[in-house]
């Protein structure tokens, strides 16, 4: 059911209030998913899925450059999966931005 987005709304209520990061199956099953389909038939709520991972581990702190780099790509494949969100999409690289000079300049005052 990739493409049914109320799935994905479901599974990420379940998961990414604070605890997406301690079910790497879950991550691991929607990464291999990603991978597996073509990506002109990717489904934007998996992939969309998959940057709130990201954003979640950036506010966490956990891997947050490498996160940011991952979660950019995924939401320029967005703009072009997702046309009608673009805008959206570009806001929430902007998020991300944000979530990682917040994270870094905590970093760098402790």
């Amino acid at each position: 059911m990739p493409n049914n987005e109320s799935v994905w709304n479901y599974l990420s209520g379940l998961l990414l209030n604070d605890t997406i990061s301690f079910r790497p199956d879950v991550i691991a099953f929607a990464e291999d998913l990603y991978e597996r389909t073509e990506p002109s038939r990717r489904a934007p709520y998996l992939v969309s899925f998959l940057c709130d991972i990201l954003l979640n581990n950036i506010e966490n702190d956990f891997e947050p450059t490498e996160s940011f780099k991952r979660v950019k790509e995924l939401y320029t494949e967005l703009i072009t999966l997702d046309p009608v969100r673009s805008n959206y999409w570009k806001h929430q690289i902007r998020v991300g931005e944000h979530l990682l000079e917040r994270r870094n300049h905590q970093t760098a005052a402790q």
